[in-house]
């Protein structure tokens, strides 16, 4: 497609070319040839032909105004490197979202992670957190999933212990995932299933998606992306044993094994700065629950017991669980509650979302938010 705009005007002229069966035979004489159209056509025909060159579709576009003089020119670049390409391998694109009757477990997310390669192909590299049913390395050991996947040539890799902003993007994007769900209210296993497809396809395909240039959809920019799956060569069992052996060795503080490959640590990444440096280590105590913050003393149930890695922004505060990097504690900045005292309950402040909440607490949350903030209630809720 060839396009034309004129100034005042503004009129669009557009030219195809396509192969088309004729029922009759055209004179040569009566086809334009490349020396005989004007100039800005010419322009529009070569910057579509680079572009094709490139290995994007033939587009190319200019803008003149009422002399014919260009003023403007541009061609289609989405399936080639540009200037948003470093951006695009890493692409928020939802390859594999799955629900289970059963608690967090390795059949199910290696049944998960199945389905998904098998779909999109096998990655070089798989990140994950340090959970049971993803990646032991850092504890020693070595899961079902990471051996199933060095055997296509993939190696399971984790974010660091108190650094669960590693793997952040997956983290932000649950938590959308989880207020959609939260909206819909679903009442069994297969509803969930239902509501994740509908999410999915519309996260992928309809949701033009923030970090990513020009309005792209993630389905868009991985289909601009360029991939570099695994070779297929699997990677021995033993380097698997020899990886977790030299992450334990570390822990101990004693010497690494010879030949292990274990990386060095990175630095926190810190999101555009606006994250600390380093997170600070939040201590939830069994026999006094609570946290401090803003001059208010705020109870939380005592299943949240246990250490954490505070990540404090602008607008939000949210604790890690140390030892598998999931989100277990979160609600907006500046904190609200309408509770006038010192002591607050974590289900009195506004927005609050914990990990894995007894139903008792769901519902005194959501019957406190209904009372105190309705339009807000009433948004969520539908």
């Amino acid at each position: 497609m060839l396009v034309l705009n004129s100034g005042k005007h503004r009129s669009v002229v557009r030219g195809y070319a396509e192969a088309m069966p004729k029922k009759e035979a055209v004179p040569d004489t009566a086809l334009p040839t490349f020396e005989t159209l004007t100039k800005p056509w010419q322009a529009c025909l070569s910057l579509a032909w680079e572009a094709y060159c490139a290995g994007s579709l033939p587009i190319g576009a200019i803008i003149t105004d009422d002399q014919g003089k260009i003023l403007a020119r541009g061609r289609n670049r989405l399936a080639e490197q540009h200037e948003f390409s470093p951006h695009l391998p890493e692409t928020p694109y939802l390859t594999g979202t799955s629900t289970f009757p059963n608690p967090d477990n390795g059949a199910d997310a290696l049944r998960t992670v199945r389905a998904a390669t098998e779909a999109y192909g096998v990655p070089q590299q798989l990140l994950s957190d340090n959970s049971g049913s993803f990646n032991l390395s850092r504890q020693g050991m070595v899961t079902a999933l990471q051996r199933h996947l060095a055997t296509l040539g993939c190696l399971c890799i984790s974010g660091q212990f108190r650094r669960p902003t590693t793997q952040g993007k997956n983290e932000r994007s649950h938590q959308t995932l989880q207020r959609f769900l939260d909206a819909h209210v679903p009442r069994s296993v297969q509803q969930v299933r239902a509501l994740l497809i509908e999410y999915r396809e519309y996260y992928n395909n309809r949701r033009h998606h923030q970090s990513l240039p020009v309005e792209m959809t993630p389905a868009q920019a991985w289909t601009a992306a360029e991939h570099r799956p695994s070779n297929g060569t699997p990677i021995p069992q033993g380097n698997l044993e020899a990886r977790a052996l030299a992450y334990r060795a570390r822990a101990n503080g004693a010497p690494q094994p010879a030949g292990a490959d274990v990386p060095q640590e990175e630095p926190q990444h810190t999101g555009s700065g606006r994250l600390r440096t380093l997170p600070d280590e939040i201590v939830i105590a069994r026999q006094n629950p609570q946290l401090y913050l803003h001059g208010k003393i705020i109870k939380v149930p005592t299943h949240l017991v246990g250490r954490y890695a505070l990540i404090l922004s602008e607008a939000e505060y949210a604790l890690f669980d140390v030892r598998d990097g999931a989100e277990s504690i979160r609600f907006p900045l500046p904190l609200e509650t309408r509770v006038l005292g010192r002591y607050v309950l974590l289900w009195q402040v506004r927005g609050a979302r914990i990990r894995d909440p007894k139903p008792a607490w769901t519902q005194k949350h959501l019957a406190y938010e209904a009372e105190h903030y309705p339009t807000q209630s009433a948004t969520t809720s539908g």
